[in-house]
C-alpha cells in the first residue's frame, strides 16, 4: 500500500505527454485542413453547376457598391410577408413533371435587391429538382421592386434568401420508401 501511495504521488514526466500531444496536433490539423477543403471543392463544384444551369443569365449591373448580408433596415416586399407569399401561391405553376413524379419541397432563392428595390441575380442556395429550381427562379424574376434595405438611412444593395415551398396535395402526392 506504501509503495502505491508513493507511485501516485511521484510527479510524472512532462517530457512524454509533451511529446504525444506534439504528435497529434499536426495530424488533428491535417485531417480539418482536408476535411475543410473537401467540403469547399465539393459545394464550390454543386454551385457552380447549378448557376450555370439556373442561375440568372443576365450580364452583372456596372453598380460596384458594396452588397450587404444583414442591414439595419432588411429589405421587404410591399405589402408585407403576407402579400409576398399571395404573389408566389399566385403565380406558382407546379411543373408538370415534378407532379407525376411526386416530387416536393423547399427551394432556397438568393436574390439580390438593389437600391432602387429591383431584383437581379437570382441564385439557388438548396434545390430540390432541377424543374422546381427553374420555376421558383421565373417566379422570383417575375417579382415587382421591393422596398431597399437601409444601412445609416441609406438605401443600399442587400442579398435575400426567400424559400419557396413546393407541396402537392394528398392524393396527388407519392409515397416515397
Amino acid at each position: 500500500l506504501k509503495q502505491r501511495i508513493m507511485m501516485m504521488n511521484k510527479s510524472k514526466t512532462p517530457y512524454g505527454s509533451a511529446i504525444k500531444y506534439l504528435l497529434i496536433l499536426p495530424l488533428a490539423l491535417l485531417m480539418v485542413t482536408l476535411n475543410s477543403s473537401v467540403n469547399a471543392r465539393n459545394s464550390n463544384f454543386v454551385n457552380e453547376l447549378k448557376t450555370e444551369e439556373i442561375g440568372d443569365q443576365t450580364p452583372p449591373q456596372k453598380d460596384e457598391s458594396p452588397v450587404f448580408m444583414v442591414v439595419e433596415q432588411q429589405p421587404s416586399f410591399p405589402g408585407g410577408a403576407t402579400a409576398l407569399m399571395d404573389f408566389i401561391s399566385n403565380n406558382i405553376q407546379y411543373p408538370k413533371i415534378a407532379k407525376e413524379n411526386g416530387i416536393q419541397g423547399r427551394v432556397y432563392v438568393q436574390l439580390l435587391i438593389e437600391k432602387d428595390g429591383s431584383v437581379s441575380s437570382t441564385k439557388i442556395m438548396r434545390g430540390v429538382d432541377p424543374v422546381l429550381d427553374q420555376e421558383a427562379v421565373r417566379v422570383v424574376k417575375s417579382m415587382p421592386k421591393w422596398i431597399p434595405g437601409k444601412q445609416k438611412g441609406e438605401a443600399v444593395r442587400v442579398y435575400f434568401v426567400l424559400p419557396i415551398e413546393f407541396k402537392l396535395s394528398e392524393p396527388e402526392s407519392k409515397d416515397i420508401k
